[in-house]
């Protein structure tokens, strides 16, 4: 029998939830009968009694109360990956190779597979790879590049190689390598033909065979649901992991929690690369999967919060409410992403009563003409759009839901007036800080497989992948990645990310006391909401009362 292993790369900085996209395809391939391996080098190698250490010592640092997720960087773990590869003889490796941050990472993990065991045929895809697949095979040992949605191609290009394995031309696998036996050498795969496959890049010879089509799944319920994987890809570390950085106020950010209810948006942004994978063709499960899926999690796992990770959700009426009935019937807080089009104040209204804790909208700019221009929204949407997103925020608010808005400053078409424009738009429609409304002010990013990327010149072009893993406190200073706008002042960009909440926010006379006094007790009551179910040893207690006693001290 074949051996065939699906790894989620190890990555610079350990992510925080099992990758969607690669336990989807690990699901389908178990589905369908095809037996794999299952090793997720993201979380395995982790040393979380460390990070928990190093998470609370940073709260006494810090002497604050602080629900960021605080990321963790961790070394290639190469000495045992290559002890793992040198025990199992794989034929086939399926790795990721998603986002462009992470992207070294992956790359060096085809290196050290190859140089451990040459004949193995390693697969990749992704984002970055699919964008890259060319390149991936020029510069890199891997032998196949899936590009787009991989869940069909992987289970397709399993069975052709199998076969191929199996036929009277076998020749440069992982057996023959071992036995002493001469390999086809890095990046090849012998004389399996894998013609006919729909979108897949591979060696060909000496040349670089690209296949016409792509994965793309229509039909979203003939996919097996990912938490057939879940113990596989460790689910339960995962949430050590974020208990270990988090303490007592993990539960908010609970990686069981974490599902997709569909793919795919109906956006064309300049600033997102989501299209490369999905083709911008929006696309859900029905209401009976995603109600099964749901259910099977919450009496599995019984998460602290659900987070439903899709680029639109409400973009099906029937699920939207289907998703909110669920809810309703259970004491389990959740939250979701939507577009300000998506979402009407019908939508809004049926939300009620099911403890929905946040919902997420990328407002982006204040400008329509500047949405328009980006592609964020179509050409023909109406001029009380501005309008219409205010009264969803503030409807939101009111609903004692937390309204988190994301802004961009320095899209193309926009210039230094934008700041003030932005300020005055949270100020007149009373959009305030409050213990149920945030805001996050960051800048555009030219990610590759975005409009901005392809329309900035090559030499402005940032290949320096390890730039692209940044925080918000870090992108200005880390140059090329950052769109370049020329009617922007970059000072000014700067400084308005940094301060704009504080401005949209700022009080005169008796009015600053008594907003700093409400602040204080927002956060307090957030403290006691957060670690309410969290508390589960001493540490956990002493990391909630100091955070406690620091947020009732600070000046």
């Amino acid at each position: 029998m074949v051996k065939i292993c699906v790894l989620h790369a190890p990555k610079p900085y350990i992510v925080k939830c099992p990758p969607q996209g690669l336990m989807s395809i690990a699901a389908y391939l178990k589905g369908n009968g095809v037996r794999t391996d299952i090793l997720d080098a993201n979380i395995h190698y982790a040393d979380l009694p460390s990070i928990r250490r190093a998470s609370y010592e940073k709260l006494l640092k810090r002497k604050s109360f602080s629900r960021n997720f605080d990321i963790v960087k961790q070394d290639f773990p190469e000495k045992q990956l290559a002890g793992y590869f040198r025990k199992n003889s794989f034929d086939i490796v399926l790795l990721d190779c998603q986002f462009s941050g992470t992207a070294n990472y992956s790359f060096r993990t085809c290196e050290l597979i190859k140089k451990v065991s040459p004949g193995t045929i390693v697969v990749t895809g992704g984002m970055h790879a699919t964008i890259f697949h060319k390149e991936l095979l020029e510069q890199y040992p891997f032998d196949v590049v899936i590009r787009g949605e991989g869940e069909e191609i992987a289970l397709e290009l399993a069975r052709r190689i199998e076969g191929g394995l199996r036929g009277p031309e076998r020749t440069g696998t992982a057996e023959t390598c071992a036995a002493g036996e001469s390999s086809p050498g890095p990046g090849k795969t012998g004389s399996i033909d894998l013609t006919g496959i729909r979108g897949i890049t591979y060696r060909n010879g000496n040349e670089t065979a690209v296949n016409p089509g792509s994965g793309l799944v229509m039909d979203m319920d003939t996919l097996f649901p990912v938490y057939d994987v879940y113990e596989e890809f460790e689910m339960d570390r995962y949430r050590e992991y974020v208990q270990a950085v988090l303490g007592p106020f993990w539960r908010d950010q609970d990686p069981a929690g974490v599902i997709l209810t569909s793919r795919g948006c109906i956006g064309r942004c300049t600033f997102c690369n989501g299209r490369t994978i999905d083709q911008g063709r929006y696309r859900s499960f029905s209401k009976e999967y995603i109600i099964e899926q749901l259910t099977h999690i919450y009496n599995r796992y019984r998460p602290g919060k659900f987070g439903l990770y899709d680029a639109m959700f409400g973009g099906n009426t029937d699920t939207y409410k289907a998703v909110c009935d669920f809810f309703r019937a259970r004491d389990v807080e959740w939250g979701f992403e939507t577009r300000i089009d998506v979402m009407t104040e019908d939508k809004l209204n049926y939300v009620k009563n099911t403890h929905c804790k946040d919902i997420l909208y990328g407002l982006e700019s204040v400008n329509t003409e500047v949405l328009k221009f980006n592609k964020k929204i179509p050409k023909t949407v109406k001029d009380d759009y501005m309008d219409k997103a205010a009264r969803l925020f503030k409807k939101t608010r009111d609903m004692k839901i937390i309204c988190c808005i994301t802004v961009l400053y320095g899209l193309p078409g926009e210039d230094n007036g934008i700041f003030r424009q932005t300020i005055d738009f949270f100020v007149k429609n009373d959009l305030r800080n409050s213990y149920y409304l945030e805001y996050y002010f960051c800048t555009p990013i030219m990610y590759p497989g975005t409009d901005l990327w392809y329309s900035a010149a090559p030499e402005d072009r940032c290949y320096d992948w390890d730039k692209f893993f940044v925080v918000n406190e870090n992108i200005i200073e880390e140059g090329k990645i950052v769109y370049k706008n020329p009617d922007i002042d970059m000072d000014k960009l700067k400084y308005y990310v940094d301060n704009s909440e504080r401005i949209i926010n700022r009080q005169d006379g008796p009015e600053k006391l008594t907003h700093r006094i409400s602040a204080r007790s927002r956060t307090i009551k957030r403290i006691f909401a957060e670690a309410r179910k969290g508390i589960g040893s001493f540490l956990d207690f002493k990391w909630f009362m100091l955070s406690l006693w620091y947020t009732l001290i600070r000046a």
